[in-house]
């Protein structure tokens, strides 16, 4: 509207800007609750970036992971992709990646190269990326930040306040940070590597925050997770 009909749009520019492919207890795969390779794509423009039918790769060769339709980062915003070879709910890559050292490839429709990043060896529980959001220079953060600004600071430990179950229904209590989004997992098995379903989701307005269930299984066992 308001432009010529044969006006191009303006192309999208969106970096990959964070990744971790020796996660080992730093943040656990929604799906299932392992500890897998992840790593971030963020849109520094003013725009949202409209990632339907991109697709990233850990080499120039094969054919990648499309990014599923409606795949859209808002300006100044992030999403999380996990290089995990699974499949679920989220974004989930064909492919891991490898601690001693590869690539990651963003590439749009057209088959041209969006952004790409080439690294070395890593370190468990290190993150590495741009030592501010989208810029050039890439180095190992100070703490992993997924899904927010590599120079935001860490978030503050999570600590269960109390656990409570009563009139038929648990109720979970626990330390947060004001406007900090949460992932509460379960599972009847504690003793098991997995699955951790995710029951629900908790966006905090205060020093703590509250999820409450109907308490329907003999035994559950929960976590709290920053997604």
């Amino acid at each position: 509207p308001g432009l010529p009909n044969a006006a191009t749009p303006e192309p999208v520019v969106v970096k990959i800007n964070e990744w971790m492919d020796s996660n080992s207890s730093t943040l656990p795969n929604p799906l299932d609750g392992a500890f897998d390779d992840w790593f971030e794509l963020h849109n520094p423009g003013v725009d949202p970036a409209d990632l339907s039918g991109f697709v990233v790769k850990d080499s120039p060769a094969g054919a990648g992971y499309p990014l599923p339709l409606g795949t859209i980062i808002a300006p100044g915003g992030f999403v999380l992709v996990w290089a995990d070879e699974k499949s679920g709910p989220g974004l989930h890559a064909n492919f891991k990646l490898s601690a001693s050292g590869e690539m990651i490839l963003l590439i749009n429709p057209a088959g041209q190269t969006v952004d790409s990043v080439t690294f070395g060896r890593q370190t468990a529980d290190v993150s590495e990326g741009r030592l501010t959001d989208g810029g050039a220079e890439v180095g190992f953060l100070p703490h992993p930040t997924p899904g927010r600004s590599n120079t935001s600071m860490p978030s503050a430990p999570i600590a269960f306040i109390s656990v409570l179950h009563a009139a038929g229904q648990i109720s979970l209590v626990w330390t947060s940070e004001a406007d900090g989004n949460y992932q509460i997992q379960a599972t009847s098995d504690i003793g098991q590597a997995g699955p951790w379903e995710v029951v629900g989701a908790v966006t905090a307005t205060g020093a703590t925050a509250t999820f409450t269930e109907p308490a329907n299984v003999a035994a559950r066992f929960y976590r709290v997770a920053r997604p």
